[in-house]
């Protein structure tokens, strides 16, 4: 992300704030919750162009609603893009659209599911994948630096093409059968400088002050 602002803005330095993540929160544990014997898969999204919902939406349409279902976090009341999209794929039976839901809600869903789905094109940080991490369940993400630099160290996780549809498929049917082929994802270390939450990038902005003064 670094390299994409100095390639971006007329600027010599950026400061990496890596996010730090509450392990102790009480809607998030490893349980693993199969109540119908479906894989349930969940993309936690706001409907926008970039979140490349169809992708999703275009592999549910190929898959078996006796084996899995496809949790989408919107019903088409939400916006211009999200009528459409509920438009074009309300009749595929994979589909669940769940609607918006609260921060706690969602944290729920985590505990719930399978398996993460994550397609957005365009992201700073991908959140949900953060937040799904400390489940240790499986995830889908699509093959962005983004992902990549979000997810840090991680076992069982599965990358797609952008918007290809066979690569996704492919995933999510791996997963289905039960033979998933995870490509471990590894933490790349952060050239300085860099600060490890809010409170040390607050202290490295401070002690820059002091010592321009």
């Amino acid at each position: 992300m670094r390299d994409a602002f100095l390639a971006m803005f007329p600027i010599k330095s950026v400061i990496v704030a890596r996010p730090v993540q509450n392990r102790n929160n009480q809607y998030i544990d490893q349980v693993e919750t199969n109540r119908n014997g479906k894989k349930t898969f969940l993309y936690p999204v706001f409907p926008r162009y970039f979140k490349n919902i169809e992708v999703i939406c275009e592999a549910a349409r190929n898959l078996d609603p006796e084996y899995c279902q496809v949790l989408l976090t919107m019903n088409g009341s939400e916006n211009a893009y999200s009528r459409d999209i509920y438009s074009k794929y309300k009749s595929i039976p994979c589909i669940k659209w769940v609607g918006i839901r609260s921060r706690e809600e969602i944290m729920e869903l985590y505990n719930l599911v399978d398996c993460l789905l994550f397609s957005s094109t365009m992201e700073t940080w991908g959140l949900p994948i953060s937040e799904f991490k400390q489940t240790g369940k499986s995830m889908i993400l699509i093959d962005l630096p983004y992902a990549h630099e979000t997810l840090g160290d991680y076992e069982k996780v599965m990358f797609f093409n952008s918007n290809d549809l066979n690569s996704l498929l492919d995933c999510m049917k791996s997963f289905i059968l039960e033979v998933p082929h995870y490509t471990p994802n590894m933490k790349k270390e952060i050239a300085m400088p860099y600060a490890n939450g809010w409170s040390e990038l607050l202290d490295y902005i401070r002690n820059r002050i002091e010592l321009s003064q």
